[in-house]
């Protein structure tokens, strides 16, 4: 454990050092990409309720997402973190609040414009089944690492972004979750509710979440260039 903390601290020191000399990327304006709506009025047949939410759980993040209704079937809560330069894997924070993990897998599933990567976990309590899709969207994509990998290198996976990514590599979390009243497990709500995740992902644009990924992460949109290096290069700096 002392060892664990070791190279941790190591991490970020190193960071700060590498701050002070100019190589590594540190955010400080994060207003960039507010403009992009994340939580629209309507996704596929699904409808956005007036149960949404805007927080800021820390200094400058910003937790933005909403629960939507089809008329038929579960609800769905969609939800994304902005400026967060740290990864997130949703499903994570319902095992933390002391749910059991029934099943996890990492599938790639279709979108309204392409696919995805999501790390696909069922959680149960006493009373209830949940069904969650997490994903990380950076400007080439959207995936995801399995849950023991996250929580093995969490503290590792929190750092090494933030000192070595790439302008264009900043990430928007994002997590989907499906909610049901069941005191036991039943196959055929579970392939029920595996079903209306899949159609609710197929109906789901990502790419203002990679857009908005891109502008975190300093890069012009119309460009693709590192926001100043036009200016830069044209002064001769």
């Amino acid at each position: 454990m002392k060892a664990r903390l070791l190279a941790v601290a190591a991490l970020a020191a190193a960071g700060f050092g590498l701050n002070a000399l100019g190589f590594v990327k540190i955010q400080t304006v994060h207003s960039a990409g507010d403009e992009i709506q994340l939580v629209p009025a309507q996704i596929g047949e699904y409808y956005k309720s007036n149960q949404s939410w805007r927080n800021e759980p820390q200094p400058g993040v910003i937790e933005e997402g909403a629960m939507y209704s089809a008329g038929k079937g579960l609800p769905a809560q969609l939800d994304f973190f902005r400026h967060d330069s740290q990864a997130h894997n949703g499903l994570g924070c319902y095992l933390g609040q002391g749910e059991t993990l029934l099943w996890e897998r990492v599938q790639r599933l279709p979108t309204l414009n392409g696919t995805a990567e999501f790390d696909l976990g069922l959680a149960q309590t006493r009373e209830t089944l949940r069904l969650v899709a997490a994903s990380e969207c950076r400007a080439g994509g959207c995936s995801e690492v399995p849950l023991p990998l996250w929580k093995q290198f969490g503290d590792f996976k929190r750092l090494i972004p933030q000192l070595f990514a790439e302008p264009g590599d900043a990430v928007v979390p994002l997590s989907i979750v499906l909610t049901t009243a069941a005191a036991n497990r039943d196959p055929a709500l579970e392939a029920e509710m595996m079903r209306q995740m899949q159609s609710f992902i197929a109906a789901l644009d990502l790419e203002p979440v990679r857009k908005l990924a891109m502008m975190q992460g300093g890069v012009d949109e119309a460009t693709q260039n590192p926001v100043g290096a036009a200016k830069n290069s044209a002064s001769g700096e």
